[in-house]
């Protein structure tokens, strides 16, 4: 997970239109904490910000989203889980 807020962090989630989430999207500043359509994300899906990793860690994290158990893996079922509640 990227803190520090000069350095780029790589989305590595599912893509999500609603929200301008797309797989493997790149983001300057580190995790994007204030951009707007992903605030809510943030409050309600507390694992959401694992989805957002430096450059650096993009392949083991790429690996982990499909090992259960991961913590990557627990943040994509949890935002999966939360869309799917928010659509009905």
């Amino acid at each position: 997970m990227n803190t520090d807020t000069n350095r780029p962090t790589v989305y590595i989630g599912p893509t999500i239109i609603k929200y301008g989430l797309f797989k493997n999207r790149t983001f300057k500043g580190g995790i994007p904490y204030n951009y707007l359509s992903f605030k809510g994300l943030f409050n309600k899906c507390s694992l959401f910000n694992r989805l957002f990793v430096e450059p650096k860690d993009f392949g083991k994290a790429k690996i982990n989203i499909n090992k259960k158990g991961t913590v990557e893996n627990q943040a994509v079922a949890q935002i999966i889980e939360y869309v799917k509640k928010e659509a009905k």
